[in-house]
């Protein structure tokens, strides 16, 4: 009898042995699947309304009657200058005035057809604006630039394109030659000021 409980017995030690080898070996679970992005549900000039930083920007848009432009469908990147940026206009008001004056500024701003993220910005050449405006991208103490207008938000990401907040109005960096102030598209003059001599 005892002899016959031996094979059983030692077939159990097996069975328990191959058991806890399997709980030690067994193989992790298959990594999760990868979260897909979450795509923005609201345009560009909603996306704006609801930051609360571009305000004057979203009044600008309506007196150009440009809010159904850049709410609609579309692929564009919006350099959206904040509330501060309109602050340093020094023809702001007088700018405002004129729909046909103001439309050419903000255009200034805005690529159509490709929705630029700021992962782009080092091989992106020769963009130019809606308008025709060239713009260039430059790393300047850590932060990226577009035409000396520093983007302090990038990549805001909305249904018809990308959003990056910038400082300044976009206005060319190169005084002219009579030393005036510098002036943006449309003829808008900046606070910056020319360097001395």
């Amino acid at each position: 009898m005892f002899t016959r409980l031996i094979p059983c017995a030692c077939a159990a030690m097996l069975l328990f042995a191959a058991g806890a080898w399997a709980e030690d070996t067994q193989l992790p679970p298959p990594p999760a699947p990868p979260t897909p992005p979450v795509l923005a549900d609201k345009n560009i000039v909603d996306t704006l309304k609801a930051d609360g930083h571009y305000n004057t920007l979203v009044a600008a848009l309506k007196t150009a009657s440009m809010t159904d432009e850049f709410s609609g469908k579309g692929e564009f990147t919006f350099f959206a200058p904040n509330d501060d940026a309109f602050k340093k206009m020094l023809e702001f008001a007088e700018v405002e005035r004129d729909p046909l004056r103001l439309a050419v500024f903000l255009r200034a701003h805005v690529i159509s057809g490709h929705p630029y993220t700021s992962k782009e910005f080092s091989t992106a050449k020769n963009v130019k604006a809606m308008g025709g405006e060239a713009l260039t991208f430059a790393m300047e103490e850590g932060r990226w630039t577009i035409n000396g207008a520093a983007i302090l938000k990038a990549d805001i990401p909305a249904s018809n394109g990308t959003i990056h907040g910038i400082d300044t109005v976009l206005a060319n960096d190169k005084p002219s030659k009579s030393g005036e102030l510098d002036k943006a598209p449309g003829g808008i003059v900046t606070e910056k000021k020319v360097p001395a001599k």
